[in-house]
């Protein structure tokens, strides 16, 4: 069940989230070896798994509100979850994370006390099971705004692509996040490729190399902090059209996000947004 976040509490996410994943961005175009470091750390956690999540893009969302809760108090939430009809679940959850996070600097607080300065100079074994979770949904949303902001398609549309063919989808995903080579299709797809039987594999092959090889992100991205507010409101489902453009946009001018300016800026950024994902 989809589950839309009260806009009320994704505005006070987005003025939170954005900035810091904007300063990740950067970090990136200037110092590739992050993506090195994130895939390290996450083998020695014993995280490299995480990949399996992009299979259902609602695991982003489900991290992200695990992330504000004891570890302790999830299984409470998820077992009153359950007695409830959809309406009340939906209620139920946003009541819950309005209350958790009353003040501003919650989350802040929260992400601050779990996620490391340095991946390089954390020790993986002394990770509480809290930091784990909130370390899993940052994989997930990092990897897929890097993916959307260098290819101008979600992660999650690349491996569904990849799974139902298309092979340059899958390089693109390998690309952006070479864990991804955990998911069983594409551990198969590489080992039948690698046997060479025919030129379409050669082809395959050598792309996946290139691209292994290559950064994934290169040159300026214009509306930066744009698309990554519009990725954060699509993992809390409020780009299914029940909010109009004159809502969504005083949504991200109360999260102070620059760059839109009218209606129709918007309505031509949420277009571009769709193209792809409507496709798989």
């Amino acid at each position: 069940m989809k589950i839309p976040i009260d806009p009320k509490i994704a505005v006070e996410t987005l003025k939170q989230i954005v900035p810091q994943m904007e300063e990740f961005i950067e970090q990136l175009q200037s110092e590739s070896g992050i993506f090195f470091a994130i895939t390290q750390f996450a083998k020695k956690a014993g995280l490299d798994g995480y990949p399996q999540l992009y299979l259902d893009k609602q695991n982003i969302l489900k991290l992200s509100l695990l992330t504000l809760f004891p570890v302790d108090q999830i299984n409470v939430i998820g077992e009153t979850f359950k007695t409830l009809s959809p309406e009340d679940a939906i209620a139920f959850t946003n009541q819950t994370v309005h209350n958790f996070n009353q003040s501003p600097d919650k989350l802040d607080t929260i992400l601050d006390s779990h996620f490391p300065d340095n991946f390089d100079k954390v020790d993986p074994t002394q990770l509480t099971a809290q930091a784990k979770i909130v370390l899993t949904g940052f994989f997930l949303f990092f990897h897929d705004t890097v993916s959307f902001l260098a290819h101008g398609r979600r992660i999650t549309d690349l491996i569904q692509s990849a799974i139902n063919g298309d092979d340059e989808a899958f390089c693109l995903a390998v690309q952006t996040d070479h864990l991804v080579i955990t998911i069983p299709y594409f551990r198969d797809r590489i080992n039948k490729a690698l046997y060479l039987q025919t030129d379409e594999d050669a082809r395959f092959i050598y792309n996946l190399s290139y691209r292994m090889q290559n950064p994934v992100m290169r040159g300026k991205i214009k509306h930066r902090n744009v698309w990554i507010a519009l990725l954060l409101l699509d993992s809390m489902n409020l780009l299914d059209g029940s909010l109009t453009r004159t809502e969504l946009l005083a949504m991200l001018d109360e999260a102070q996000i620059e760059g839109v300016e009218s209606e129709d800026n918007l309505s031509r950024m949420l277009r571009r947004f769709r193209a792809y994902q409507n496709e798989v």
